[in-house]
């Protein structure tokens, strides 16, 4: 018998049937209030959650299977190469995860291995840093709805998108001995042009998506269920605020940074950064239910949002104390309309898009004449040595 079995069960079945076991009974002693938190989880998936991820994962899907994805994403790939050391693929599921948010990151990631688009090493590396809280959430929801503040909800999501990118590095760094190797291009033209007929591309495309909403939505439903029971037994024991807050944090993110904007500034904004780093155990099974079935080691993945939500709330640090804001920043929270947070997070996600795009362009300019000279110098380089080899 190894270490890591006690009475024939692995260490990690163990802790999973005890917490199974403890949020049994905390279910049935608390089962009013499970049933209201259940309906607050169904009322924000359709409320929010729905209609603020079903489209996108229909377009992702649609985008990756007919190929305009990488085709659209292929300016940013000199970029993510050089920062990331993933292909173009890679570059596609960490540019509509930004953009979407979570766990579109992941849907896209998944689609692409399918299609054999991208290995299964460089998979596990890139759904390290692609699954992030999208603007929508971060600036309306977080920033304007929670505290009042565009301008620091801006700030907050420059914090987990630089978070994801230096993650994004440092595994890079870490996987330098073990090379993450891409999938060439001919077996991606392969894998594009083997698709089916247009019709059927969007009927798969809207079924694969349902499917994948199905599981976010029962994911959201459940952890709003237990955190509202543990949340309420432990207020009844006299445990404070705080650590409640880093309790809901852990298990979801939306009732996590709603409990710890109810802090104290500047702390409540810092744990709030953790915690959009993190994203919460409700979204990590959300991305591994998605991911399921190939093979996929989330070792690495647990391991880089621990380390994310660390970095971002270093970066939140980092930005208060040499951008302070004001404290009345934080009171104006009725002034915003929906409409308009909603116009606003468009033209953020479009100048980020093309601004990115831009710089892309730029650094594959670079990239060809860079190439180029160096083709022209092999080129002369085997001139010479035939020139040579005729004198001999």
């Amino acid at each position: 018998m190894t270490k890591e079995k006690k009475g024939g069960l692995s260490i990690p079945t163990l802790i999973l049937g005890i917490a199974s076991s403890l949020a049994f009974f905390l279910f049935l002693l608390r089962s009013d209030i499970a049933i209201d938190y259940m309906k607050s989880g169904l009322k924000l998936c359709a409320h929010t959650v729905i209609p603020s991820l079903f489209p996108f994962m229909v377009i992702s899907s649609l985008l990756i299977s007919s190929g305009m994805g990488l085709r659209l994403c292929r300016p940013f790939a000199f970029v993510t190469r050089l920062l990331f050391g993933v292909s173009e693929g890679g570059a596609c599921a960490f540019i509509l995860g930004v953009i979407c948010g979570f766990p579109i990151g992941a849907k896209v990631i998944a689609n692409m291995y399918d299609r054999g688009m991208i290995t299964k090493k460089e998979a596990e590396r890139v759904m390290t840093f692609c699954n992030n809280p999208g603007s929508a959430f971060v600036i309306s929801a977080v920033g304007v709805s929670l505290f009042g503040s565009l301008k620091l909800g801006v700030a907050l999501y420059a914090c987990v998108i630089l978070s994801a990118v230096i993650v994004g590095v440092a595994g890079r760094i870490f996987c330098k001995g073990k090379k993450c190797v891409s999938c060439n291009s001919a077996a991606i033209k392969a894998s594009l042009s083997a698709t089916s007929g247009e019709v059927t591309l969007f009927t798969s495309a809207v079924q694969d998506s349902a499917i994948a909403m199905l599981t976010v939505c029962a994911m959201v439903v459940f952890f709003s269920s237990l955190i509202g029971c543990i949340g309420v037994s432990l207020s009844g024991l006299g445990v404070p605020d705080a650590p409640i807050s880093i309790i809901f944090a852990v298990f979801e993110l939306s009732s996590g940074v709603g409990a710890f904007s109810t802090l104290d500034a500047p702390l409540s904004i810092i744990l709030c950064a953790a915690a959009l780093g993190w994203s919460g155990l409700s979204v990590h099974f959300q991305v591994t239910s998605i991911s399921a079935g190939r093979g996929f080691s989330f070792i690495p993945y647990f391991i880089a949002k621990g380390v994310q939500g660390l970095v971002c709330a270093s970066l939140a640090w980092a930005v208060l104390k040499f951008m302070p804001f004001s404290e009345d920043a934080f009171l104006n929270s009725s002034i915003w309309d929906a409409g308009e947070g909603a116009r606003h997070n468009i033209l953020f996600a479009t100048v980020i898009f093309f601004t990115a795009a831009i710089l892309g362009m730029m650094f594959c300019h670079v990239e060809r004449s860079v190439c180029k000279k160096n083709h022209k110098k092999k080129i002369k380089n085997f001139q010479k040595g035939v020139d040579k080899s005729n004198y001999v």
